[in-house]
């Protein structure tokens, strides 16, 4: 009976150690499994590239998707006001407003804006602009090993777009006021020049400081008031 008696209260024991040392066990595969799941949410959240509907056009290089507003990167286009501005976001407009589109993210520029390439029915939108001759390779946005400027010198080369003129202005000179004493830069604007409040604006902002084109009639920063 002693025996016996030594043998049930060792089993009982033997079992606590095993649940004991099992449970330990268990808790880190919860856990991991646990976190994979919230790490595959977050890996889907951080995605930079999104697909909406086209709202609004700036311009030829820039375009809003609701509240987003997307600069087209590895390119410029004429300013608004510009020679072939208007054609470039004309261009632009019969493309995408209204369309969905897909965008594939480079990061954010100076001013906030996200920059990025644009895709509609599998057409890149960038590089089509350079291909029409509506937009310049921008070094500035241009991404090493970019085909980019072979497709402008292809534009050049044929005179498409902007490059049928004899020596169009690239818009990063017309933003610092290299073009004002040509004849094409010099011609005085005013409101009726520009289809947006909005297009005006900007070419009023590209001209700072001062208001040469006395766009701004009561001084308070916001031109053309009477544009849609």
């Amino acid at each position: 009976m002693p025996t016996l008696s030594w043998k049930r209260i060792r089993r009982p024991a033997r079992r606590t150690e095993e649940v004991t040392e099992s449970q330990p066990q268990r808790a880190p595969n919860y856990i991991v499994g646990f976190l994979l799941i919230v790490g595959c949410l977050l890996t889907g959240s951080a995605s930079a590239d999104f697909e909406a509907e086209v709202t609004h056009v700036r311009d030829g290089d820039t375009i809003e998707l609701g509240e987003r507003v997307v600069r087209l990167g590895g390119i410029d286009t004429p300013e608004s006001g510009q020679p072939h501005g208007d054609e470039a976001g004309q261009a632009v407009r019969r493309l995408v407003l209204g369309e969905t589109v897909r965008i594939e993210t480079d990061g954010r520029g100076s001013h906030g804006r996200l920059i990025g390439r644009v895709y509609h029915q599998g057409r890149d939108i960038n590089a089509w602009l350079v291909q029409q001759g509506h937009a310049w390779a921008y070094d500035h946005y241009l991404e090493p090993g970019s085909r980019l400027p072979d497709l402008e010198a292809e534009a050049r080369e044929e005179g498409r777009g902007l490059w049928a003129a004899s020596n169009p202005v690239p818009p990063w000179q017309w933003r610092n006021g290299a073009s004002r004493g040509s004849s094409s830069g010099s011609r005085d604007r005013d409101c009726s020049d520009f289809d947006t409040q909005r297009a005006a604006q900007e070419f009023y902002e590209s001209h700072k400081p001062g208001d040469p084109h006395r766009l701004d009639g009561d001084g308070d920063g916001v031109v053309c008031e009477g544009l849609p």
